[in-house]
């Protein structure tokens, strides 16, 4: 079946290449779909535009469909192009003439719109809870080992002291600013499309405002051509806000994955964690983090082939916005399966004490002793060239480390301010 059906006969060879995998793609819109005709069909009979007596009957035989789609074995049969048409023939099977009727108003790409803001709506509210949680998570292991001690980096260099509440307080506060561009493509997404029709609005005296209420919209995506010019537009916005959550799990991958090492041995993760090598007896890989980060990196191309695929397109619909739902649908499940594994490994993180005992990170207070002797009234340039030299004749450096004060430094970490920025966003 297929909506546009006219009585002529297509090609199977072409009917194939462009419905490529949409049945398959459909299947997790299914849902939304089916909401959205409860909503459009009970606002066209508050209008007139439909029966008001056999509203009931559209309404119960969609509910059925609803249970339908949620069975694992759910699916779209070849003979039937997409979930619009499947749920416009499960209708027609079942009320005859009624069925007919529900299409009134609307075209396959507002209500593919409307699937498709609803489907981000849900699994962009997810993400939202599921970072904020896992942002209060890291918040609860820096409060765990906020005083233990932890050699900080730049260039991959011995620079100057931190901590692992330092560290792990630090993603937790990078993960509010990536529920920020969640939230923001949350409200991308908010706007109902519904009535939009093909592009260019309806003939019918439709209520927009009515279904925007009944799906749970916010607000109204108003003019129908920006609705359409909102296809890969949204979808770029959400894979780049899904972008930015994995380049902050990515950098927290690496991290893991260099603090492993046997070099450093800064943390510990239980050996059920890792994974060992087929020849050398004594490896225990980190394969997780290195899977993770680099699903965490496809994610961001996802973002660059949406826009490949949208970008130049004129106004109003074109075909090419069917192959937009692959690379976010994979986004969303690429992000999901990385958030979800990396926040099971943090819960079993141990970390390593005593590190500053080691010889090779008595640099590391080497601006402690410059501000030793700007406190004996030295000036800074003449206390930095000192402790440089003294560095480089082998002296070790064993400074008495003075209270850190400044919000945000080693001894005044403010995580509780951390939480409530996760709180906020």
């Amino acid at each position: 079946m297929k909506l546009w059906d006219k009585g002529n006969t297509t090609s199977e060879k072409i009917h194939r290449f462009t419905v490529g995998n949409d049945r398959e793609m459909d299947k997790r819109l299914a849902p939304y779909d089916i909401q959205g005709t409860i909503a459009h069909v009970t606002m066209l009979s508050e209008c007139g535009l439909f029966p008001k007596s056999e509203l009931a009957q559209v309404i119960e035989v969609c509910n059925q469909l609803l249970l339908c789609v949620q069975e694992p074995s759910f699916s779209i049969p070849d003979e039937v192009e997409d979930i619009h048409s499947w749920v416009e023939l499960k209708l027609t099977e079942q009320l005859g003439n009624t069925g007919k009727m529900v299409h009134t108003a609307r075209s396959r790409n507002d209500q593919v719109l409307v699937d498709i803001h609803l489907y981000l709506k849900a699994e962009l509210t997810q993400f939202q809870f599921q970072v904020r949680d896992f942002g209060n998570e890291l918040c609860d292991l820096a409060e765990k080992y906020e005083l233990v001690p932890l050699p900080g980096y730049t260039h991959t260099q011995v620079a100057m002291p931190s901590s692992f509440g330092m560290w792990l307080s630090a993603y937790a506060e990078s993960l509010s600013d990536d529920l920020l561009l969640l939230k923001a493509a949350y409200h991308c997404a908010d706007q109902n499309p519904l009535g939009t029709a093909a592009g260019y609005g309806s003939l019918f005296p439709i209520d927009r405002e009515r279904t925007t209420e009944l799906l749970g919209f916010s607000q109204l995506k108003i003019n129908p051509v920006a609705a359409q010019l909102n296809r890969g537009k949204l979808e770029q916005t959400v894979c780049y806000a899904l972008a930015s959550l994995c380049g902050t799990m990515s950098k927290l991958a690496s991290d893991c994955v260099l603090y492993l090492c046997q070099n450093f041995q800064f943390i510990r993760f239980p050996d059920e964690l890792t994974t060992g090598s087929s020849i050398m007896p004594h490896k225990k890989n980190p394969d997780v983090f290195e899977l993770v980060r680099a699903k965490c990196n496809q994610v961001s191309t996802l973002s660059f082939e949406i826009a490949a695929i949208s970008r130049n397109l004129t106004s109003g619909y074109h075909r090419d916005f069917q192959l937009l739902k692959e690379p976010l649908f994979r986004a969303v499940d690429l992000t999901s399966e990385c958030l979800q594994i990396v926040r099971f490994m943090m819960s079993q993180l141990e970390v390593s004490g005593n590190l500053m005992d080691n010889p090779l990170y008595s640099s590391v207070y080497s601006v402690d002793a410059i501000k030793t002797l700007v406190d004996s009234g030295v000036p800074f340039r003449d206390a930095y060239i000192r402790v440089g030299k003294e560095i480089e004749a082998g002296k070790i450096l064993n400074p008495s480390p003075e209270k850190t004060t400044h919000i945000g430094s080693l001894d005044n970490l403010q995580i509780e301010q951390i939480r409530k920025k996760l709180r906020r966003y």
